[in-house]
């Protein structure tokens, strides 16, 4: 079965929306269109706001977007990518 390549997929998570925000951005500055999807909190049985910010691209664009992220992480220093869930790749298979 082939993936649609339009279909949205998971880059990343960052604790916020601010951070969200700043990735969003560069990654527009590469060409890439993303998203920022916020899961709230009290879904997960807290009292408001949000617990995490997904950011979503194109699967066609997953790869590239990997790449821009490494040069981000390279040239940004806001962003405190010890606390980000960039998840694991997906095997060849």
């Amino acid at each position: 079965m082939t993936t649609d390549p339009n279909s949205p997929e998971k880059l990343l998570s960052v604790p916020n929306e601010i951070e969200a925000a700043v990735i969003v951005s560069a990654l527009a500055e590469f060409g890439i269109e993303s998203y920022a999807i916020g899961r709230y909190a009290s879904a997960l049985g807290a009292d408001s706001g949000f617990s995490s910010v997904d950011i979503t691209v194109r699967h066609a664009d997953i790869e590239s977007a990997r790449q821009a992220l490494e040069k981000i992480k390279d040239t940004q220093t806001e962003i405190d990518w010890s606390t980000v869930d960039v998840g694991e790749g997906e095997s060849d298979s």
